[in-house]
């Protein structure tokens, strides 16, 4: 969810800053839970499974594209989330082209289908996230 809501906040920086509308103060509580989510991340990274969750591998890691892409970020912390991602996911690739369940657990569990998680894999490796026209600034973790 982590992902979710500094995909969320980008957006909705962006929207606000391309209409002209952004307060100081309002951009100010954006970017501290921007730089709250990342620290959460650059404490956190993991791209071998969801470390919020035991479940939704591959959606959290079209999550971390998302976050990572809409904030221009290389590095989350100290890890190049992309690569590192990217190198994880050509790994897991079954021959057929789809990617296992989390774990070799249920495939089904909790909806995530060979489907689904071919899907997310081929949205991260993509990078199907389309970056914003004006930059929203860098965020610094403190790593």
């Amino acid at each position: 969810m982590t992902t979710a809501g500094i995909a969320s906040l980008a957006i909705i920086k962006e929207r606000l800053l391309d209409g002209g509308v952004l307060q100081t103060e309002e951009r100010k509580r954006i970017d501290a839970a921007l730089r709250d989510g990342v620290g959460w991340f650059s404490s956190n990274f993991a791209v071998e499974r969801n470390p919020g969750n035991p479940s939704w591998h591959y959606y959290y890691l079209y999550g971390l594209e998302r976050a990572g892409d809409l904030l221009g970020l290389r590095y989350m912390g100290k890890h190049d989330w992309y690569r590192e991602g990217a190198e994880w996911l050509i790994k897991a690739q079954q021959a057929g082209g789809s990617w296992p369940a989390q774990g070799g657990k249920d495939p089904n569990a909790h909806g995530e289908t060979e489907l689904i998680r071919t899907c997310f894999a081929l949205l991260f490796l993509k990078r199907a996230t389309v970056p914003p026209s004006v930059p929203l600034g860098p965020v610094v973790t403190g790593d």
